[in-house]
């Protein structure tokens, strides 16, 4: 399984959305593709930081001074799993927002001003594949062997800390519904995927909230699946009864949820 990082409309929606130039987005893949064929053991290991003066992000304005004031920022750009079969379709999995964690970092001497770039519960880096997020990874993996393509994204691609804000991230989706909506719907047109999986209640109220998507030639409804993070407990609860919230049981439920999905 490896990664395809050679779409240059991809490159060029996200440059365009962040105000960067397609070349650099094509070498933060580049080194992005780079550290998932590594084995990193830190969880700062392939993260890329960028000063967010560089960048020239479209928000509204109440929106844009927290991007300008905000203390950490967090940028996912979505990954493309190959699926072997060069005539396979490709399935869009679709989770929630890039959330940065301080204590994730603690040997990354980030500055204030930095913009800190990775992938969907940071599949990118071997480190969190094979450790917090290896739920996610089983699931992509399981995709794949069911002889799809995945296309890993967020619903919302930025994610800002307000220290007076708690969550910080409910604030910023909160005012910029629309325009990570378009970008999203973009990234629809550009990947044209089969079917469309959403992990959590953020991703399922985007695609149930949005009547468009019924120009969009999916092969069925979409399926939605509870979002693997450990602060889930009261949905996974009634996934998982009577059963751990272990990482191999959540494994085993999005399985056979998948398999028959996808079946």
């Amino acid at each position: 399984m490896e990664l395809n990082t050679d779409n240059k409309k991809i490159d060029q929606l996200f440059a365009d959305f962040f105000g960067l130039d397609s070349n650099y987005i094509h070498q933060c893949y580049r080194k992005l593709k780079d550290s998932y064929n590594l084995k990193l053991s830190s969880s700062h290991e392939g993260f890329i930081p960028k000063q967010k003066k560089s960048w020239r992000i479209q928000l509204q304005e109440k929106t844009q001074n927290h991007w300008e004031n905000s203390t950490l920022i967090g940028v996912d750009l979505p990954l493309f799993f190959k699926c072997p079969d060069p005539k396979a379709q490709t399935v869009m999995l679709v989770a929630q927002d890039p959330l940065r964690h301080r204590n994730d970092f603690p040997n990354f001497k980030f500055k204030d001003g930095d913009v800190i770039i990775g992938t969907p519960f940071a599949q990118h880096s071997s480190k969190y594949r094979e450790g917090l997020q290896k739920v996610v990874f089983s699931s992509i993996k399981n995709i794949i062997d069911n002889n799809y393509n995945v296309y890993i994204t967020d619903v919302y691609k930025v994610w800002v800390e307000q220290k007076e804000y708690n969550p910080p991230y409910k604030l910023f989706k909160k005012n910029e519904p629309i325009i990570f909506g378009e970008l999203l719907l973009n990234e629809l047109d550009i990947i044209k995927p089969k079917n469309i999986i959403c992990l959590g209640k953020v991703a399922e109220e985007f695609f149930s909230d949005t009547p468009i998507l019924k120009n969009y030639n999916l092969s069925k409804r979409n399926l939605y699946l509870p979002h693997p993070g450990g602060q889930n407990t009261k949905t996974w609860k009634k996934c998982l009864i009577n059963q751990k919230q272990s990482p191999e049981n959540k494994i085993k439920y999005l399985k056979t949820k998948i398999d028959e999905y996808l079946d």
